[in-house]
């Protein structure tokens, strides 16, 4: 074996990561930088790939120290400066996070989101729980052990523009109801298919099924073919019309009556005892998008749709009922807690003069603690982010709805690279002026 296999491998192994790194980029500008992410950065091999060569250098230079016991200031920092790079960047990846965060002007939030979509399923069953967090896109599939069963889930396709209605059907119907809930300012639609259940602050809302503690404020909704459309609360409920209906009786419910249960607000624009969903497509094209997926569980196979909700970004959800068995499916972005909130004061788009084509976005934002007291206000820009304690925030775009789009990334292990990179261009001044060097035996031949 000769002496020199080890670098020669090396050096093999450097081109492929360089070709990986082509590859990537080709795939980046031909595609979307989250499927270059997706297959070669992000990707296991690619990681092992860097580990790999670092090891192999590593051992080259113990090599030449140990056996040849020749020892080089600029080799030996150049070694140790590509090994502080790779434990930076992999440490970067595995500590630190990347995400992104949608404000509106005047909008304070410490709430980023993940770069990636993940599939989150909970399940409960009695006083048992799971849950379940796995990485995925749109093509997402996967068998999860629910209580002793499995479950496939499959994400079949995906549309971006489709309206639902709910129609009758006398022969198959069964009970719908399409409401909206008021809470915080803030409206947001949904539509229960014959069973239902929605878990807020501080109210569980229940259609077409028994309540799982009578004791937490809850509100129970009957619509089908047995029983005549009607509620029950454990806690008192009043209508706009301050009509008071009394904690556990049973009343009848009404749609286009806005009900007040607490601090949430309940409006049902239609409910029905013998119906169904209608799923189209929105010519209009201002519908919401939503994700079709198969779903089979205990022999069952059902058709379902997530259905988009948020604002900023787009989430997907569904909940599944099997006797005593809940599930709630959720296709999204992972949520992370900043240790401080942004608000953001101010958003301007820049644009060349006389043009609508855009030269630059910037945002005036102020930090907050979790206390509220204001810790500093700063101008960020494209190529202009604010730093605070390992974090760092970029400016990248505008958000569909007007406000601004931020890239959120922390690295509490940035002084690693810093370092690696300074010892970087350390060796390569200390080679380039060594008296043994390869540059210094060029120059006295010249």
């Amino acid at each position: 074996m000769k002496k020199n296999l080890i670098l020669k491998i090396a050096l093999l192994l450097i081109l492929v990561l360089l070709s990986s790194i082509a590859v990537a980029t080709l795939i980046e500008n031909k595609f979307s930088s989250e499927l270059s992410w997706q297959l070669v950065y992000s990707s296991i091999w690619f990681e092992l790939l860097i580990i790999l060569i670092t090891f192999l250098m590593t051992l080259n230079f113990i090599r030449i120290i140990v056996i040849k016991k020749e020892f080089k200031l600029g080799s030996f920092v150049l070694h140790m400066a590509i090994l502080l790079i790779v434990i930076g960047g992999i440490s970067k990846k595995h500590i630190g996070f990347q995400g992104e965060m949608y404000l509106s002007k005047n909008e304070k939030s410490n709430v980023s989101y993940s770069k990636d979509y993940y599939m989150i399923l909970n399940a409960n069953k009695k006083d048992q729980s799971l849950e379940y967090i796995i990485k995925g896109n749109d093509s997402f599939e996967h068998d999860f052990d629910i209580f002793g069963k499995t479950l496939n889930l499959k994400n079949k396709y995906y549309y971006q523009y489709i309206k639902q209605n709910i129609v009758k059907d006398e022969e198959n119907g069964y009970g719908v109801m399409d409401f909206e809930i008021i809470l915080n300012n803030s409206r947001k639609h949904y539509i229960f298919e014959e069973f239902g259940k929605l878990n807020l602050e501080n109210l569980k809302i229940y259609f077409n099924k028994e309540p799982q503690n009578l004791n937490s404020p809850y509100i129970k909704i009957v619509s089908n073919q047995h029983q005549m459309i009607n509620f029950k609360s454990n806690i008192d409920v009043v209508s706009n019309f301050e009509e008071v209906y009394e904690k556990n009786k049973i009343h009848e419910f009404h749609p286009g009556i806005l009900y007040k249960i607490g601090k949430v607000q309940l409006l049902a624009d239609k409910i029905t005892t013998l119906g169904r969903v209608q799923t189209e497509f929105d010519k209009t094209k201002q519908g919401k998008s939503a994700l079709f997926s198969s779903v089979k569980f205990d022999n069952i196979l059902k058709e379902v749709i997530l259905n988009e909700s948020g604002k900023h970004y787009s989430s997907y959800k569904k909940s599944l009922f099997y006797d005593d068995i809940d599930i709630e499916l959720n296709w999204g972005k992972l949520e992370n807690k900043l240790p401080f909130f942004i608000k953001l004061n101010e958003f301007d788009i820049k644009r060349y003069y006389g043009s609508n084509i855009v030269s630059s976005y910037e945002s005036k934002i102020s930090l907050f603690d979790l206390d509220g007291n204001r810790l500093l206000a700063e101008d960020i820009k494209v190529n202009e982010p604010l730093r605070y304690k390992g974090f760092s925030i970029f400016q990248t775009t505008s958000s569909m709805y007007g406000g601004t789009v931020l890239h959120v990334n922390y690295n509490p292990t940035f002084w690693i690279l810093y370092l690696g990179y300074f010892l970087l261009c350390l060796g390569l001044i200390i080679i380039l002026f060594s008296k043994n060097s390869y540059f210094s035996r060029l120059k006295q031949s010249l």
